[in-house]
């Protein structure tokens, strides 16, 4: 995978019924140049085989585990894995439209 352009990061936690279809708005976008960070905390029900799952099948898929924190510092810990230069922060439930990363990434090199 080339480096990626943009870090797409999500904190969730009991998040199964539209983590796999916020993950599938990501992933399925103009821009291959994309790093999906998930970082779940403590969720009990599906979310974690799901996004196991996806991030078995897509190399651009980083899942990681918070035990004791919070949805904020599930941020900080997505923000710490990021190697991308351009950040965004999705909600599990958020869905992107079709062109909106690469729309994104444009504004932010026309715009540094």
């Amino acid at each position: 995978m080339k480096s990626p352009e943009i870090s797409v990061i999500i904190a969730t936690s009991n998040s199964a019924e539209y983590i796999g279809e916020c993950m599938d708005s990501v992933l399925g976008r103009a821009t291959d140049r994309i790093e999906l960070i998930v970082v779940d905390v403590n969720s009990t029900d599906k979310t974690k085989e799901i996004v196991s799952k996806t991030a078995e099948a897509e190399d651009r898929v980083v899942f990681l585990s918070d035990t004791g924190g919070s949805l904020g510092r599930a941020k900080n810990i997505g923000l710490d894995h990021a190697r991308a230069p351009y950040i965004l922060f999705l909600e599990p439930e958020g869905i992107l439209y079709a062109d909106a990363l690469s729309f994104l990434c444009q504004k932010f090199r026309d715009n540094p």
